[in-house]
């Protein structure tokens, strides 16, 4: 199962998916993933879910140049089992919590990356600290995909005030 099943990253942006194996009749040994239908000049990395574990994470990583719209990978395991290698897809994921802290796993379609155009965010501060204080801000950047507007949160960010800056 692969989590997010809906990622979003702009070009020459990285995104990052969890691969879960979901591990039946005793096997325990390691798989090793693959990512295919992916346009000309994106890259992966390679990742194994490593024997006796459930999980690995790998990344897909968009050019530069990309163009904006959807790109809708495929993810395949590899194991050994037997003779021949056995290999199945890996099926998108979207993970649901329901009361008390229970986690589902609900199978999705498709994985389907939204690459968008790059964003960037403008800081204005209206700040009575004193030079020299650091202050916690997090910031937070809208971005319209065309169907439906997405707000990304960066990081909390410590920022050391500096001296007034005179408008032009």
């Amino acid at each position: 199962m692969i989590t997010p099943d809906n990622p979003r990253m702009t070009r020459g942006d990285m995104t990052t998916l969890m691969v879960k194996a979901l591990r039946v009749d005793g096997f325990a040994g390691e798989v090793a993933l693959r990512v295919g239908n992916l346009p000309p000049g994106y890259s992966t990395s390679d990742a194994v879910i490593p024997a006796g574990q459930e999980t690995a994470r790998l990344t897909i990583t968009a050019p530069a140049k990309a163009g904006t719209g959807f790109v809708v990978p495929t993810v395949l395991g590899t194991a050994r089992i037997g003779t021949p290698d056995i290999t199945h897809p890996a099926q998108g994921s979207e993970s649901i919590m329901q009361a008390f802290g229970l986690h589902h796993d609900v199978p999705t379609k498709e994985v389907v990356i939204a690459v968008l155009e790059p964003f960037a965010l403008t800081l204005v501060v209206s700040n009575q600290s004193p030079a020299g204080a650091l202050q916690t801000m997090i910031l937070a950047g809208t971005m319209n995909t065309g169907t439906e507007t997405v707000t990304r949160l960066a990081p909390a960010l410590s920022l050391k005030v500096g001296p007034a800056v005179k408008a032009k």
